[in-house]
């Protein structure tokens, strides 16, 4: 049975302040050695140990930085990432060495043959109508409704702080989740409910239809 410091991939020793604060230390340099005492994991990823403290607000940045490390880290340490990885009779002869180019980020999506064609066609797709084009788009095509959905009482961040395609809409006592549920499912409108917000996501292929049939759905909700 493996211990709880061989699953690990992160030790953050909290409450790292005050009196406590040399004591951390310590069990931070006794964990860090136990770490390097253990069998190396088949990721090659090296744990560390971080102390912090919320109360005097040290050590979070570093905490969420070693965190971001790990997720970069666990996206491209995928054994179908790395050089002969299409050769399956050396397949439990992992190399160190990754696929050329994008495809040592595609967590191994090279091989859904069927998706290729398509993602082929979505890129040259996006290509012409471009990024900035697609933003542009979404910015006119809400403009109103967001308007709108402030005089009703909800409330939507300054578009200098937010994306075009993708926006939260916040609501308060004017309504309840179980209203705005009720009211997009009657309207068959389908977006993504977080707490007490709305994830919005138009694209492209939405116009003004959709985005009526939603502000009518949130202007029902209203109590």
């Amino acid at each position: 049975k493996r211990g709880i410091m061989e699953l690990a991939d992160g030790i953050a020793i909290t409450k790292s302040d005050g009196d406590n604060e040399k004591n951390a230390k310590i069990a931070k340099n006794s964990y860090q050695n136990a770490i390097h005492l253990l069998p190396k994991k088949n990721n090659h990823w090296i744990p560390e140990v971080k102390t912090c403290s919320s109360i005097e607000n040290k050590g979070i940045a570093e905490i969420w930085k070693l965190l971001e490390k790990f997720q970069k880290h666990g996206i491209e340490n995928n054994w179908i990432n790395r050089q002969g990885a299409d050769q399956f009779t050396g397949l439990t002869h992992y190399e160190d060495h990754f696929l050329p180019g994008a495809q040592r980020y595609e967590v191994g999506e090279h091989s859904n043959f069927i998706l290729v064609p398509m993602l082929i066609a979505a890129i040259k797709q996006l290509l012409k109508w471009t990024p900035l084009g697609i933003q542009e788009y979404c910015e006119v095509l809400c403009h109103d409704a967001i308007d709108t959905l402030r005089s009703e009482g909800y409330t939507v961040e300054a578009s200098e702080g937010r994306a075009s395609h993708l926006f939260g809409v916040y609501f308060n006592e004017n309504t309840t989740m179980e209203r705005i549920e009720q009211a997009l499912s009657k309207h068959r409108v389908k977006i993504s409910v977080r707490d007490q917000a709305l994830r919005i996501s138009p694209n492209i292929y939405n116009d003004q239809k959709d985005v009526q049939r939603l502000v009518s759905a949130l202007k029902e909700a209203i109590i």
